[in-house]
């Protein structure tokens, strides 16, 4: 897989997570990779929590500034 298909693939997850749980990159903390992991395991797909934790944030390096995220979502980006 090219360098190309692994960031689209970690764009795709991203957005999915973004919009189909709420996820905000810009938490230092979430529950969503938790949410994301048990929603994969039901369909007998198992991914560790830490997995889903680790492609999160190699995705979140393709992100634009948090002021991009504030002005799109009208969510307030709290970095603590």
């Amino acid at each position: 897989m090219s360098s190309l298909d692994n960031k689209t693939l970690l764009k795709l997850f991203l957005g999915s997570v973004m919009g189909g749980y709420g996820y905000n990159p810009y938490e230092l903390r979430s529950p969503i990779p938790k949410e994301v992991a048990f929603d994969v395991d039901k369909y007998g797909l198992t991914v560790k929590i830490d997995t889903v934790r680790y492609y999160l944030n190699e995705a979140k390096l393709l992100l634009p500034p948090p002021a991009w995220y504030e002005a799109v979502t009208g969510r307030k980006v709290d970095m603590k």
